[in-house]
């Protein structure tokens, strides 16, 4: 009961935490931001209980960049008409399950909305600079067309999807492909991952441009063998040839791997050889010359030299000291 009231004395209700400017004021100095709103740049609304964003407070926070709004009760994205600067919008586990209200954030990059209830795809038209989408754990599926608006965004570069009910692997292929710029995709956790025949084979063949397939990445020589499997298996589905085909380019690489290294061992043994004959030509040219290893004169070289005589007096004519005079 206690705990009820608290919550009632907070602004909470059955409707959910009503959105005020004197709260948001609060939040905003909770996490070392500014009491004049459109001076943020950053604000964490997360988990704070809200059901809807009230338009008339979040206007007055135009210099947003980046909104967290996960963990909150909202069934829709709203009252961001003014917050054209947003860049990263974050309404992941929510109870959305339409995309909608983007209309006015041109610049948007990135937009978690995972862990939802969303359909379709749609919404994202006005959003050309969208580089990272994740969709996952939704209700997407199981056609293709619930996910057919993510072919026509021109930046996209990370689609996640994982954990959504997509049947069709071959549509979501084809789909896949008329993204140009996609990099990232995780597309495990939906069932046509496990009927579609050897999908990460024909996934990382058929997008050359990916480097991150669902848990792991693609590396350059996994995408090797995943081609060379690809092409044979396009002729007529012959998984032995196609295997044999993948072995063949295994060793290919294996032999590639060993001849460069045998090529980089060779290069640092010709360094070290032409290094040690450059110091012994150093060396000869210095003891020719009378000097030591730090370059300094070598005293006595050719000469006979007296020990005790004084080093500021003139050297005796002919430059040499007699053998007599040193008795």
């Amino acid at each position: 009961m206690a705990s009820m009231e608290a919550a009632l004395d907070s602004g909470w209700n059955s409707a959910g935490t009503a959105m005020t400017r004197k709260l948001m004021v609060e939040i905003c100095q909770r996490h070392d931001g500014y009491r004049t709103p459109e001076v943020n740049d950053k604000l964490y609304l997360h988990s704070q209980g809200f059901r809807r964003l009230d338009p008339e407070v979040m206007k007055l926070y135009t210099g947003l960049r980046c909104l967290w709004l996960q963990g909150n009760g909202l069934e829709r994205i709203e009252g961001l008409d003014d917050c054209v600067e947003i860049r990263n919008l974050l309404v992941h586990e929510n109870c959305i399950d339409e995309i909608s209200g983007l209309e006015n954030l041109v610049d948007l990059d990135s937009l978690n909305i995972s862990k939802n209830f969303v359909k379709k795809i749609a919404g994202l038209g006005s959003c050309p600079k969208l580089t990272n989408l994740n969709l996952g754990h939704n209700s997407l599926g199981p056609d293709v067309d619930s996910i057919e608006a993510a072919g026509a965004l021109p930046a996209l570069q990370t689609l996640d999807l994982q954990c959504n009910r997509l049947e069709d692997g071959e549509a979501v292929l084809d789909l896949l492909k008329k993204i140009k710029t996609l990099r990232v995709f995780y597309g495990q956790g939906n069932p046509f991952v496990k009927s579609f025949r050897h999908y990460r084979k024909r996934f990382v063949a058929a997008l050359p441009n990916l480097t991150y397939l669902d848990d792991r990445p693609v590396f350059p020589h996994e995408r090797r063998r995943c081609e060379a499997w690809a092409v044979v298996w396009a002729e007529n589905q012959d998984l032995d040839a196609a295997n044999a085909a993948e072995r063949e380019e295994i060793k290919t690489i294996k032999l590639e791997k060993k001849l460069a290294e045998e090529k980089r061992i060779k290069a640092f043994e010709d360094m070290i050889t032409e290094a040690r004959a450059e110091h012994q030509k150093t060396e000869a040219a210095k003891r020719a010359a009378g000097r030591s290893f730090s370059n300094e004169p070598i005293v006595g070289v050719g000469e006979l030299y007296d020990e005790n005589a004084d080093p500021n007096a003139p050297p005796p004519a002919g430059g040499f000291v007699d053998e007599e005079e040193l008795d």
